[in-house]
């Protein structure tokens, strides 16, 4: 049965990129036709906040899982938290975060 799943799944993931990059060219042309600036000195300022907020983040949340492993496994004599779902939870983390800073100061009239 679970054979069956990669194929459907990689298919939906490929048409998931192709859909959402068909949408960012969409949004670029439209940008562009309408004489939006791609990289103005505010949108360089949030990007720059945000991206160094999201690292900020996902460093402090990488140091939670390292005590986190080292809590379990010499208090409660447990396994490790594997390195595959400690990579993919702070790749999210600091994405989410990222894209959420990003879309907050975006909103903000000022940015100081």
């Amino acid at each position: 049965m679970i054979p069956f799943i990669w194929p459907i799944l990689l298919m939906s993931i490929g048409i998931t990129i192709a859909l959402l990059a068909a949408w960012r060219i969409r949004v670029t042309l439209k940008e562009r036709k309408e004489g939006i600036l791609p990289k103005d000195e505010r949108t360089m300022r949030i990007q720059g906040r945000a991206a160094s907020y999201a690292i900020m983040v996902g460093n402090y949340f990488m140091i939670l899982l390292l005590l986190y492993n080292m809590f379990i496994i010499e208090f409660l004599g447990g396994q490790e938290f594997g390195s595959l779902p400690a990579l993919n939870s702070t790749i999210i983390v600091m994405n989410l975060t990222y894209l959420g800073l990003q879309r907050y100061y975006g909103g903000k009239e000022d940015l100081v």
